[in-house]
């Protein structure tokens, strides 16, 4: 599952007004064993730099499919409740903003 939200309507809002957050649930099998991560990032714009970069990420294992969906899923209820409404999912449960 990947997942990319953002605070504002991505056509009505320029992209140096633009933040966003975005959530993966990706496997592992290799070094630690068989399980899930549950990643998060967020975004914006850099005047500095000129463009949107990624500004933090959060690392969460978990070891079942279970656990990790519905880690995902608290997640991203945070992350609506933090204001990122706007989901690039159009044809999921997710697109409260679209």
């Amino acid at each position: 599952m990947h997942e990319i939200l953002a605070k504002h309507a991505y056509s009505k809002t320029p992209l140096t007004e633009q933040e966003y957050c975005e959530i993966r649930l990706l496997e592992w099998d290799e070094i630690r064993g068989f399980g899930f991560f549950i990643c998060i990032r967020h975004a914006a714009w850099s005047e500095e730099l000129r463009r949107t970069v990624w500004t933090s990420e959060r690392i969460e294992s978990v070891s079942s499919l279970e656990a990790a969906k519905e880690l995902y899923e608290t997640r991203r209820a945070e992350a609506v409740r933090a204001g990122y409404a706007y989901s690039d999912m159009k044809c999921d449960d997710h697109s409260e903003g679209q």
